[in-house]
């Protein structure tokens, strides 16, 4: 009996050096990882057209005036700057002219709600919010005192984002 116990206690004493880990079972899973990274992107929505609408050559001095807006949307904290630029029709410098079918044309200005002129070089910086950002655009034009100068006139002025 004596023989018996001395087995058991030798027994218990060999399993007791024997790590847990070499007596445990494993098991494995899997973590699946992912990520999208999309590129920032803007929009520009025009209101409507920078209508001067029509007004009668009488001979007498004039200014015409008009007035539009266009939005901005960028995503949230995206730096960003918009200029609106000289259009087809600019002349040397900063100037901007509308021109009609058999080449006359006009000078007109554009400026910001501030005053400010959209000369095509100076870029208004701003940062997106997600939301639409809205920007006016006011035009003025030098009334034609000159009958010879009827007509329909256009130009077309490009506004740019960059972020």
């Amino acid at each position: 009996m004596k023989n018996i116990k001395l087995h058991i206690a030798a027994a218990i004493l060999a399993m007791s050096m024997v790590p847990a880990s070499a007596m445990a079972a494993t098991t494995t899973g899997t973590l699946n990882v992912s990520a999208v990274f999309t590129s920032p992107t803007a929009s520009i929505n025009v209101a409507g057209p920078l209508s001067f609408g029509s007004a009668l050559i009488d001979g007498a001095a004039g200014t015409v005036t008009a007035s539009t807006t266009f939005d901005v949307v960028t995503a949230n904290n995206v730096p960003y700057t918009v200029k609106v630029g000289l259009g087809l029709n600019s002349g040397l410098g900063k100037s901007r002219h509308v021109v009609n079918g058999v080449g006359d044309n006009i000078l007109y200005d554009l400026t910001q709600a501030s005053g400010a002129v959209w000369d095509g070089v100076v870029a208004i910086n701003a940062t997106g919010t997600g939301l639409a950002q809205t920007y006016t655009v006011n035009g003025s034009m030098a009334k034609p005192t000159l009958a010879n100068l009827a007509g329909s006139y256009t130009d077309t002025v490009t506004i740019t984002v960059t972020y």
